[in-house]
C-alpha cells in the first residue's frame, strides 16, 4: 500500500471529510453541481433522462421511491451527510416533509441553510454541523433516516456505528433508506485492491462495504431488511460524464498543480475522478440502495378480566 494511502488511513474521518469537500468546493461548483439541484451525488439515467441535471433529480426520485409507506407531509426525515442540501430541499418541495440534515463541514452547513432561506424552505428544512454516527437528537425522533453517498466515507467500524445510531433515531416502524457505493466482494487481487484504495483516498473514503455487509450490520443493529436494489447499470452515463470532465481538465490541472495554483486535495480529487472510471470498468464497485425497518414492539398483552363473583 502506498505511503499516501497509509497516511490518509491514520487520520480521523472527522478531519479528512470536511477538508476534502471544502478543499474541492470549486471543482464541484464548476464540474458537477447545478443550481437547480445542488446535488453532490451521481445521477440516475433512464430512457426519459436528457441531461446531467435531470439525472441528479432522477436519483433523488429513485431513492424516495423506495420509501414504504410513501413520504408525506408531517413526516420527519433525518439526512445523514446532507452536503449543501439539494436533495433535502427537493424532498421538502415534493413531499412536504420536514428534513434535518447534518454535515461535518461548517461551509456546507452555512451554504445549505442559505439556499433553504433563498428558496423559502427554512420552515421545513434545516442543517447542522454534527457527526451522524452519534447525534444530539433524542431517541425515536424521526420517521425516516435517509443518506445518499455519504456513509461510504466512514471506516467500516463507523459505518456500523451509523446504523446503530440510525436505529436509535427512528421511531418504531420507521425506515432507513441508504443509497451508497459498495464493493462487489472482499478478496480482490492485490493489484485491484491497491487501485481501489488509491482511488478512494483521493475522495476521502477509507473503504467500501459490500451490500451483504451493510445488510448484516443493519440486522445486527436491530433492523429488518425490506429491500435491496442495485442501481449500477443506470449510473453508467454519470460515471462516463465525470470521466470525460476529468480527462479534459487533468492536463491543465497538472500544470496548475506544478505551479501551486491547485492544492494537493484538488489534485487528488481530479486524479480520483479519472480512477473512478477505471475501477468501475474493472467491476470493483457499484451503487445500490438498501432499505430497512425498525420494527414496532409487539402490543402489550391484555390484562386478564377478573371473574365475576
Amino acid at each position: 500500500m502506498s505511503a499516501e494511502v497509509e497516511a490518509f488511513e491514520q487520520r480521523p474521518y472527522a478531519e479528512t471529510v470536511p477538508e476534502y469537500y471544502e478543499g474541492c468546493l470549486l471543482d464541484y461548483r464548476v464540474g458537477w453541481v447545478r443550481k437547480r439541484t445542488l446535488a453532490l451525488h451521481y445521477g440516475y439515467w433512464d430512457e426519459h433522462t436528457r441531461s446531467h441535471a435531470e439525472s441528479l433529480i432522477n436519483m433523488n426520485r429513485q431513492v424516495a421511491g423506495m420509501a414504504d409507506p410513501e413520504l408525506r407531509p408531517g413526516m420527519r426525515v433525518f439526512d445523514a451527510g446532507c452536503g449543501i442540501g439539494g436533495p433535502d430541499m427537493w424532498l421538502a418541495q415534493n413531499y412536504g416533509v420536514e428534513v434535518v440534515g447534518v454535515t461535518l463541514s461548517q461551509i456546507q452547513c452555512k451554504r445549505a441553510n442559505r439556499y433553504a432561506r433563498q428558496r423559502g424552505l427554512e420552515h421545513l428544512v434545516r442543517f447542522e454541523v454534527q457527526d451522524f454516527t452519534g447525534t444530539k437528537y433524542p431517541e425515536a425522533s424521526f420517521d425516516v433516516v435517509w443518506s445518499q453517498e455519504a456513509v461510504c466515507h466512514l471506516p467500516l467500524e463507523d459505518k456500523q456505528a451509523f446504523l446503530r445510531e440510525a436505529h436509535r433515531l427512528l421511531k418504531p416502524g420507521g425506515q432507513l433508506i441508504l443509497e451508497d457505493w459498495y464493493r462487489f466482494r472482499r478478496g480482490y487481487t492485490e493489484r485491484d485492491e491497491k487501485l481501489l484504495k488509491v482511488w478512494l483516498t483521493g475522495w476521502a473514503i477509507y473503504d467500501l462495504a459490500t451490500l451483504d455487509e451493510y445488510a448484516r450490520w443493519a440486522e445486527d443493529a436491530g433492523f429488518t431488511i425490506t429491500a435491496r436494489r442495485d442501481l449500477t447499470g443506470h449510473i453508467h452515463k454519470s460515471f462516463r460524464h465525470l470521466h470525460r470532465i476529468a480527462m479534459a481538465v487533468y492536463p491543465p490541472g497538472l500544470l496548475m498543480r506544478a505551479v501551486r495554483i491547485r492544492s494537493s486535495i484538488e489534485h487528488g480529487n481530479m486524479r480520483s475522478a479519472r480512477l473512478q472510471w477505471k475501477t468501475y470498468k474493472r467491476n470493483l464497485w457499484g451503487i445500490g440502495i438498501l432499505t430497512a425497518r425498525k420494527e414496532a414492539p409487539p402490543p402489550a398483552p391484555l390484562a386478564p378480566v377478573p371473574d365475576e363473583a
